[in-house]
């Protein structure tokens, strides 16, 4: 990953890794499947769009609406795509956190829960005081879907504040995750 990325990228990557493998140890998930899912998150982040877009065509990823037109956010898609075609990475859990960490998705695993937080709270972000409390601190009214939703709540609302388009994704999984934590 340190060959693949920016410093700037592996330092968020590695901060993210260490997360994951935390939340992992607390929510009785494997810690090394978290470690390796958060440092490979962004393996594709700063590829060119043209080098996405072939990784999501090799993967047969069917492009939405808003990946055409900002191909940068086809990252987490491809990134699984890479990890799988070249590092020969066929843990599914693994790839299905790297793949959902941009937008969510309706249905994810834990793992995915888990990275997708770990990516936005790393301690580098600079977010809520509270969401870091949820993430860094145990307690046991925080479960893995309430940090998620808090997070994922916080996420939306700051892409609304700047008038950017929501994938239909993430707006699936925020409402699932209202139903489950109301």
């Amino acid at each position: 990953m340190r060959a693949s990325v920016s410093t700037e990228r592996f330092l968020h990557s590695r901060n993210t890794a260490v997360l994951a493998h935390d939340l992992c140890l607390r929510f009785g998930l494997d810690p090394n499947a978290g470690y390796l899912a958060g440092i490979a998150h962004d393996i594709a982040k700063e590829l060119s769009s043209k080098q996405m877009i072939k990784l999501a065509k090799t993967g047969k990823i069917k492009t939405t609406d808003i990946e055409k037109k900002k191909p940068s956010l086809l990252h987490g898609r491809a990134g699984a795509v890479l990890l799988k075609e070249r590092f020969c990475i066929n843990n599914e859990d693994v790839l299905e956190a790297v793949q959902a960490h941009t937008y969510g998705k309706h249905n994810m695993g834990d793992l995915a829960k888990v990275i997708y937080i770990a990516d936005k709270a790393e301690v580098s972000r600079n977010i809520d005081p509270e969401l870091r409390r949820m993430c860094l601190l145990p307690n046991k009214e925080d479960t893995l879907d309430s940090i998620l939703f808090a997070v994922l709540n916080k996420t939306v609302h700051k892409l609304q504040a700047r008038q950017l388009v929501l994938s239909e994704d993430t707006l699936r999984l925020l409402d699932r995750m209202k139903e489950n934590c109301q």
